[in-house]
């Protein structure tokens, strides 16, 4: 029964943690089966513990008291199992294995004062044997109450759901408003910038405008500097007409006064 496996589990030997690359793996397996093991342990306990409140009472029956002694025998079962496994546990001196063993080791002697009290209350009383409208009622009532419970579990289930979309939905749309806060502002400084932009080309307008009448009076410039430089040209050509009037017109002076000058020198002499 439990306390046999209780006190057999107790007296496991210990073993020292084998480690290694692969042995991780194994341990982790260990772990693993062990876990296993315990929740098995866990849910049988469970069972027993409803079956032992239902000792003495209307539901009080042959079949009742044969499920909690099957269920003696299963914890025994459970017991020399985890027994084995813990036995070939390649780390059992690990931290994990001992916090295993100490938790089964503590659900076995649970269990053992579970039946310590199912043997009490079974020597206090004697199995009922309900009729079959009773047994039914009984039945559907514990289907009804499972259905509830069953019920009440997808509720809370799917209230949780809710929450969590709720939640993830809220997430989503503080994040889409940070997103569009992000962009409106994003769009105010392309604004900015456009008006910018917009300044500069009209600025560039202005300085074309001013660059075209200054082009426009360097031509109208260059043409009358043009014009000026042709009068200039036939300036130039009737002033070296004049100077070559003039100077013939001195050297016919000067050989006329020559020629009066040896006349008057002829004269004189004679």
């Amino acid at each position: 029964m439990a306390a046999q496996g209780g006190r057999e589990l107790g007296r496991l030997p210990g073993g020292t943690a084998s480690g290694g690359g692969g042995g991780g793996d194994a341990v982790a397996a260990a772990n693993a089966e062990l876990k296993g093991i315990q929740f098995r342990a866990v849910t049988a306990f469970n069972r027993l513990r409803d079956d032992v409140g239902r000792l003495g009472t209307p539901s009080d029956t042959a079949d009742l008291r044969r499920r909690i002694a099957a269920s003696g025998e299963r914890f025994k079962a459970l017991a020399q199992e985890f027994r084995q496994r813990v036995a070939a546990h390649p780390a059992r001196d690990s931290s994990a294995a001992q916090k295993l063993l100490r938790d089964f080791q503590s659900l076995l002697k649970t269990s053992e004062r579970l039946m310590e009290t199912a043997k009490a209350k079974e020597a206090a009383s004697l199995p009922r044997q309900p009729a079959g409208a009773a047994m039914a009622a009984a039945a559907q009532q514990y289907e009804q109450s499972a259905a509830a419970r069953e019920a009440a579990e997808r509720q809370a289930l799917l209230e949780s759901q809710r929450k969590q979309e709720l939640l993830s939905i809220e997430n989503q749309l503080q994040f889409n408003e940070a997103v569009i806060e992000e962009r409106d502002h994003a769009i105010t400084e392309i604004s900015g910038q456009i008006g910018e932009v917009h300044q500069i080309f009209q600025d560039l307008a202005v300085l074309v405008n001013d660059q075209g009448e200054q082009l426009d009076d360097i031509e109208a410039n260059i043409t009358r500097a043009a014009e000026r430089t042709a009068d200039a040209t036939v300036q130039i050509g009737h002033a070296e007409r004049s100077q070559r009037s003039a100077r013939n017109k001195w050297c016919f002076l000067m050989v006329i006064t020559f020629v009066v000058l040896l006349i008057l020198i002829l004269i004189i002499l004679a």
